[in-house]
């Protein structure tokens, strides 16, 4: 299955000494909220919540995504992973490696990839792109807006895509586009 994984916040409105209770950027009148990450089978029709891990003010973010993807690997075989940029880090990557996941997620906007978004013509595949002591290919795609303006994205993966596909930047927007399934599964489960 194709998974994806994120953390969500539920705000939260009272004492802030209460159990598990951490801070968030100022949203509808608090910060404070409820943490938790989880991974979340993301097929049509066919989201589920494997695991939700609440996430407390001194807990790792790479060990928890170990928990997450241990928990899920031994249930299911996992396709491809979904992540967000706040997973770009070579620690998170190296994790992924580790696990022989397949991943896509698309890149911070640090200082070496603006650059390579400035002058890398779209479509384009850089492979064994460096980041700290680990590596991935770096997919370069350009949409055009209705209004005429263009937009340059790059994904982080380890899968090789060719850059001459004509089908690439659609097919790679499509596939990225199930990672919006967990944010659909947030939406039902706080309003049911």
């Amino acid at each position: 299955y194709d998974v994806a994984i994120d953390f969500t916040e539920w705000s939260f409105l009272g004492d802030r000494g209460a159990p598990m209770v951490v801070g968030k950027k100022p949203e509808r009148g608090t910060t404070k909220c409820y943490k938790f990450a989880t991974i979340t089978i993301v097929e049509t029709t066919k989201r589920f919540t494997l695991l939700a891990v609440p996430i407390g003010p001194f807990d790792n973010k790479h060990k928890i995504l170990e928990t997450l993807l241990t928990y899920a690997q031994e249930r299911i075989k996992i396709n491809r992973l979904y992540v967000d940029r706040g997973f770009f880090d070579s620690d998170s990557i190296k994790l992924f490696q580790h696990h022989h996941l397949t991943y896509l997620m698309p890149c911070t906007q640090i200082s070496t990839v603006k650059n390579l978004l400035n002058i890398t013509p779209a479509p384009a595949v850089i492979t064994d792109f460096p980041l700290a002591d680990t590596t991935f290919n770096m997919v370069i795609l350009q949409e055009t807006k209705e209004n005429g303006e263009i937009l340059k994205y790059a994904f982080a993966t380890n899968e090789h895509y060719d850059e001459h596909d004509v089908t690439l930047t659609e097919r790679l927007f499509h596939l990225y586009g199930k990672r919006w399934g967990i944010e659909t599964s947030y939406r039902v489960k706080k309003h049911s």
